[in-house]
C-alpha cells in the first residue's frame, strides 16, 4: 500500500485546480439588486428589513408572467384566492380571505409605488419589469395603506436617456395554441427626454369542452400595455408619466360535476359518489340525469362563465433634490377598473358556492414625501397619503341545496343572495419615519 505523504502533491494540485475556479465562480454569482424598500435608492444588503427582490433576469429565468406567478418564487408567500381574478397574498400567515371586492387586503400590492386596491390585481401583465420588491411584515410607516402583513411592489423599466437602447422583442408558442409576445421600444427624444413603450400578449384555448353548446372552456386571452415619458431637464429634476392598460378576458375552466342521487330514486344518498376527472359514476341529479363523464376535457356547464378585466391607469411622478440634500417627489395617479365575472356549477344540485360580479373601481391617490440626505448619521422621511375610491358593484350568489340532504326546510331549492354597492372611500395617511443609521446592525 503507498504511503500516505505520496498523495501529498496531488492532492494539493487537484485543491489549487478547483478551489480557485469555485471562488470566481461564486463571485460572479453575486448580484446586486438596488431597491426602492424604504423610498430611496439603494442596495437591498443594506435594507435593515426582511425584505427580498428578484431582477430583471430572475423574473426573465424564472418564467413569471403573472403578477400572482411570484408564489412559487418567495417563501412564505400564499394566495386565498377565490377564483382565478380575484387574488390576494398572505405573507406568513397573514392575509384576507374574501370575495367581496371592496375589502381592504393586509397585504398591499403596489404597481410603481402606486396602491392598487382592489382585488383584481392578479390579472396584470408582468412584463418589462426591472424589479420586483417583497417587504414581510407590517409596512404602515412607509407604504401607508393595507400593509398589516407586507407589501409587494411591481417596478417597471423607465426610459434610458443612454444610447444602448433595450429594445427586444420575444415570442413563444405551446400546446392548446399557447402563445406569448413581448417586446419594448426605448426611443431617445434628446439627452434630457426619452420614451418607453411596452407590452405583453398571452392567448391559449381552452382544455375542457362544454358540452351543453361546444364551447371551450378554461380560454384566456390576456394583453398589457405601458406607455412611458421621462423628462431630466437638470441632474436635480425627473418627470416621468405613464399610461397603462390591460384587458383581460376569457372563460373559467367549469365544473365536473357529479350527482349525488341513486339512479333510481335520487332523493336517496347515492354510493358510488367517489368521481374522478377521468371516471364517471352511476350518480344522478334530481332530475335523474348523470352529468359526469369519463373523459379529462369532458363538462356540463350551463351557463358560460365569463371573466373580463379591464384595467386603464396613469400616473405623474414629479422628483426634484434641494441643494444636492432633501429630495421631494409628488406621485399622482389614477386608476380605472372594469370587472365582469360569472361562475356556474354545472346545473348539479351539489351545494356550491356560485357568485356573479359586476363592479367599476375609480381610484384616485396623491402622495407626497421629503426625504433627508442619504448621508448622514440619521435619515428620516415625512409623507402624505391621501387616497379616494369610487366603487360602484353588484354581487349576486347561489347556492344549490342538495336533494339527497335529509328531509327538511329548503330541500331541491336554491338560496339567492345579492347586494348592492354604491361606495365611496377616503382615506388620508401621514407617515414619519427616522432611521439612526448607527443603531443599524447588518
Amino acid at each position: 500500500m503507498p504511503h500516505p505523504t505520496n498523495f501529498t502533491p496531488v492532492l494539493l494540485l487537484f485543491l489549487l485546480d478547483n478551489i480557485a475556479p469555485a471562488s470566481a465562480i461564486e463571485t460572479e454569482q453575486i448580484e446586486e439588486i438596488t431597491v426602492t424598500a424604504q423610498k430611496r435608492t439603494e442596495s437591498a444588503q443594506d435594507v435593515p428589513i426582511s425584505l427580498q427582490a428578484l431582477s430583471n433576469e430572475q423574473i426573465q429565468r424564472l418564467g413569471i408572467l403573472r403578477a400572482d406567478d411570484i408564489l412559487s418564487h418567495f417563501p412564505n408567500v400564499t394566495t386565498n384566492a377565490s377564483n382565478e381574478v380575484n387574488t390576494g397574498f398572505t405573507i406568513r400567515g397573514v392575509g384576507t380571505s374574501n370575495f367581496h371586492g371592496n375589502v381592504a387586503r393586509a397585504i398591499g400590492v403596489y404597481q410603481d409605488d402606486v396602491s392598487i386596491s382592489n382585488p383584481f390585481s392578479g390579472v396584470l401583465g408582468v412584463f418589462d419589469l426591472d424589479r420586483i420588491e417583497l417587504l414581510r411584515g407590517p409596512q404602515n410607516t412607509l407604504f401607508g395603506r393595507n400593509t398589516t402583513g407586507g407589501a409587494i411592489n411591481y417596478i417597471s423599466q423607465k426610459p434610458s436617456l443612454e444610447d444602448d437602447h433595450t429594445n427586444f422583442v420575444q415570442a413563444s408558442y405551446g400546446n392548446y395554441n399557447s402563445a406569448r409576445g413581448e417586446a419594448a421600444l426605448n426611443i431617445k427624444i434628446s439627452d434630457t427626454a426619452a420614451f418607453r413603450g411596452s407590452g405583453v400578449f398571452n392567448s391559449r384555448d381552452g382544455l375542457f369542452t362544454n358540452l351543453v353548446n361546444g364551447e371551450k372552456l378554461g380560454k384566456r386571452e390576456n394583453y398589457s400595455v405601458r406607455g412611458q415619458f421621462l423628462w431630466n431637464p437638470t441632474d436635480s429634476t425627473e418627470l416621468l408619466v405613464n399610461y397603462h392598460r390591460t384587458d383581460s378576458s376569457g372563460t373559467n375552466k367549469g365544473t365536473k360535476a357529479n350527482g349525488l342521487g341513486e339512479p333510481n330514486n335520487p332523493s336517496q344518498p347515492c354510493t358510488d359518489n367517489i368521481g374522478t376527472f377521468d371516471r364517471a359514476t352511476n350518480c344522478v341529479i334530481v332530475t335523474n340525469f348523470n352529468p359526469s363523464r369519463n373523459n379529462f376535457h369532458d363538462v356540463y356547464l350551463a351557463v358560460a362563465p365569463r371573466q373580463d378585466i379591464e384595467i386603464d391607469g396613469a400616473f405623474l411622478k414629479l422628483s426634484h433634490v434641494f441643494n444636492n440634500r432633501f429630495e421631494v417627489t409628488s406621485i399622482t395617479s389614477i386608476e380605472k377598473t372594469n370587472v365582469a365575472l360569472g361562475e356556474d356549477n354545472g346545473g348539479a344540485d351539489v351545494l356550491i358556492f356560485n357568485p356573479m360580479q359586476s363592479a367599476n373601481y375609480d381610484q384616485f391617490t396623491q402622495e407626497l414625501r421629503l426625504l433627508s440626505p442619504a448621508s448622514g448619521k440619521f435619515r428620516w422621511l415625512i409623507g402624505g397619503l391621501y387616497l379616494e375610491e369610487d366603487l360602484h358593484q353588484a354581487t349576486v350568489v347561489r347556492r344549490d341545496v342538495n336533494p339527497s340532504a335529509p328531509a327538511g326546510p329548503g330541500i331541491n331549492a336554491e338560496v339567492i343572495s345579492y347586494n348592492l354597492l354604491d361606495q365611496k372611500d377616503r382615506d388620508l395617511s401621514l407617515s414619519t419615519d427616522r432611521l439612526n443609521m448607527t443603531s443599524v446592525i447588518m
